[in-house]
């Protein structure tokens, strides 16, 4: 688990709806990734962001994988706010 009331996670919310066009939702995922909680202790604790990108018919992790071009695009516009709010 991961405090989500930490500045960055509020910032990358706001970069996420910018990018997106709608609200952003926490959702509690990404317990299936061992290393966040490895790597956030290596690194004095620093809480992990796990941002997916994904359709209901991505099919994540399955043989017929595949990611909606439009959504590809709307994800890298929200990196680039979440730069953009992080240089604030």
């Amino acid at each position: 688990m991961t405090d989500t009331a930490l500045p960055y996670f509020e910032i990358a919310r706001k970069a996420l709806s910018l990018g997106y066009g709608k609200p952003a939702v926490y959702i509690g995922c990404g317990g299936s990734v061992p290393f966040a909680g490895a790597l956030s202790r290596e690194l004095n604790h620093i809480p992990a962001l796990l941002v997916g990108i994904e359709d209901p018919y991505t099919n994540a992790h399955g043989v017929n994988e595949s990611l909606d071009l439009g959504d590809f695009q709307k994800a890298i516009t929200s990196q680039i706010h979440l730069f953009s709010l992080l240089d604030k």
